[in-house]
């Protein structure tokens, strides 16, 4: 369960509940029933919704599947840094310490989704540290951890990258030195007894975006990322190739980032206690999240009876210009989550599959909308006397995704976010 901190957010609005209902007297069969007999839905969108964005604190990153690098100057989310840290394993060892090494790099896949921000110009500056840290595959590491206390400072190689270009179409290729392979080979015996002692020796590597970089780069964790030492037994002797593999539940693989919001166009309102009037915001990488509050939800109770069909929370889109011409797409997938009175938060019964699994929301590509089915956690809050806390919503795999959306708040004067209470009355 991921745990955020507890914001204070008091509420400033007056509700209006039953201000514009109505319903659809026309389907078949209804001439067959007379008038007193029908049950006429009635629909309202006129419940109040605060929304607010906060700071995510922080986002459990072990053991990724996908890796985030890069540096990224948005215009209106502000600078995000990504950058991860992973371990390599050893399948047998070189038993030699007079190998003549010819080529050292380290290979990574590209992901599906690989590139966001600025996709052309300059490229990605990528560089490789050595670990001066141990890292275990069977810890927890957050989104949070500062990557410069993980490195000794030892650049192992650097590249310029150019996703989708034909130089780099499927992989990066980052040239390591050769003192660091020599390093691997002339080893001691006892350096390859086992996994640990291996690890103790050579912890891994850290890998970042240089300060000229604007964009941010997802790679894949696959059976194609790996070390690859090419060498030679003498000058006359065929090449051979040794791989340090990094796919496995045995190497560590961690992402991290960093935000700073100083240059935002919203930074002033991040964890404000007020609700926001025009605009709402989310961003992944543990970066946003978007608060919703429904404070006078308990006035739609009234004296009549009421069976409520269906409650759907409608999240709009704000407009085009702020993906910035396309550099920043919304995201396609959001999650939405409780939240309990001690801040911790958790998954709607709405939204598990029988395995317990997110099911998720739809995204309505022509509306620009989110639309969440939240039936029963309205429900519970109307007539099971549950508490009607607070509810999130986040970039669903926020640990791996880069993506952001502007939302419109509930609040904005033109299309707000809207919770529409389909019922009857009895």
């Amino acid at each position: 369960m991921i745990k955020f901190s507890i914001k204070n957010i008091a509420a400033f609005c007056v509700a209006a509940v039953f201000a514009s209902c109505n319903y659809d007297d026309t389907g078949v069969g209804q001439n067959l029933l007379p008038d007193e007999d029908m049950i006429k839905p009635l629909i309202t969108d006129t419940i109040t919704v605060q929304s607010f964005t906060e700071r995510v604190d922080t986002l459990n990153t072990s053991q990724v599947a996908k890796v985030i690098v890069g540096r990224n100057i948005d215009p209106i989310f502000g600078t995000t840094q990504a950058s991860f840290a992973m371990q390599f394993g050893f399948y047998i060892n070189s038993d030699s310490v007079n190998i003549i090494v010819k080529d050292v790099y380290l290979k990574l896949s590209y992901s599906t989704d690989s590139v966001y921000g600025h996709t052309s110009g300059t490229g990605i500056d990528l560089e490789v540290y050595e670990l001066g840290k141990r890292l275990y595959a069977d810890s927890t590491y957050y989104s949070n951890l500062d990557p410069e206390s993980l490195h000794d400072g030892n650049l192992l190689g650097a590249k310029r990258v150019f996703p989708g270009t034909y130089e780099d179409t499927a992989a990066v290729y980052i040239p390591l030195n050769h003192e660091f392979a020599n390093r691997i080979f002339q080893a001691d015996d006892n350096v390859y007894e086992n996994d640990t002692t291996f690890k103790d020796t050579f912890k891994g590597i850290l890998v970042k975006a240089g300060a000229s970089t604007n964009s941010i780069l997802k790679l894949s964790i696959d059976t194609g990322t790996y070390i690859n030492i090419r060498y030679q037994y003498s000058a006359d002797s065929d090449t051979l190739d040794y791989k340090l593999y990094i796919n496995g539940t045995n190497n560590a693989k961690i992402n991290m980032f960093t935000h700073d919001y100083s240059s935002s166009v919203f930074q002033n309102e991040i964890n404000a206690a007020e609700p926001q009037q025009t605009y709402s915001y989310i961003q992944g990488m543990a970066g946003l999240n978007t608060k919703i509050r429904f404070p006078y939800l308990e006035t739609f109770k009234t004296s009549e009876k009421l069976n409520l069909y269906r409650a759907e929370l409608i999240l709009p889109v704000a407009d085009e210009t702020f993906s910035i011409s396309g550099k920043y797409p919304e995201a396609q997938s959001l999650i939405i989550l409780g939240e309990t009175s001690d801040g911790e938060q958790y998954l709607l019964n709405e939204y598990r599959s029988s395995a317990g699994t997110y099911v998720g929301e739809y995204f309505d590509e022509d509306t620009k909308t989110y639309h969440f089915n939240i039936t029963k956690h309205i429900h519970d809050i109307l007539y099971e006397n549950a508490e009607n806390m607070d509810l999130n919503i986040l970039i669903l795999g926020g640990s791996t995704n880069m993506y952001r959306a502007v939302l419109h708040s509930g609040s904005n004067s033109v299309s707000p976010i809207k919770l529409v209470l389909t019922y009857s009355t009895l």
